[in-house]
């Protein structure tokens, strides 16, 4: 595949919306169905595959003082894995080819572009980080990982083209200097995830 010099987007803030719509649909309260996928994913890159030892998921709900803040947390879990920036994820779909599975890092970045009608998205269909923002009410999701590539944190920020991965170089204790002054920083692998802007159902 040659390179293309337009990126094929996708709608991503309506398909956020159906997505939406889809679950609102279901006999289940709003923070069942809000936790369902995210949940999934953990359970999913556990590490251990056989007896699920060492993995735990948490839903903390901490009290500050400009409001109620959600985080999410699990360990025992591969975290997100890969080197890739998300400006390198860009350029090597730019060149017609895929994200390596390998890389959740910035295949957890959910943007629906490609640069070709057969090759798949940074993210996949990005339904796990769609779910992520309408529980943060379509705000920025903070969000960092350990891994045995290493630590990084980083954002998920909705745009009028999608949801793009903002690179962050702060490090563990930096970054719970900002967002987890209650927790610490992050020791064990997995992932925590922060909303800062929580649906009231997960409040109340």
């Amino acid at each position: 595949m040659g390179q293309r010099e337009e990126p094929i987007l996708t709608d991503y803030l309506q398909m956020v919306k159906n997505l939406q719509d889809e679950y609102e649909s279901l006999p289940v309260g709003r923070p069942e169905w809000m936790m369902k996928d995210i949940i999934q994913n953990s359970w999913d890159a556990r590490v251990d595959k056989n007896s699920a030892s060492g993995w735990s998921f948490a839903l903390r709900l901490l009290k500050r003082k400009s409001g109620y803040v959600v985080v999410i947390e699990d360990e025992g879990t591969t975290g997100l894995t890969g080197t890739m920036k998300a400006t390198e994820a860009q350029i090597l779909l730019a060149s017609g080819k895929d994200i390596p599975a390998r890389e959740r890092r910035v295949r957890f970045l959910g943007q629906a572009i490609t640069w070709g009608r057969t090759q798949d998205a940074a993210g996949g269909r990005g339904q796990g980080k769609g779910v992520l923002l309408i529980a943060n009410n379509l705000n920025t999701v903070n969000f960092e990982s350990r891994s045995e590539d290493g630590y990084f944190a980083g954002a998920l920020q909705r745009s009028v083209k999608g949801t793009n991965l903002i690179d962050d170089d702060a490090d563990a204790q930096q970054n719970a200097d900002r967002f987890y002054t209650e927790l610490g920083p992050k020791r064990s692998n997995g992932v925590r995830i922060l909303l800062d802007h929580p649906d009231s159902s997960l409040v109340d």
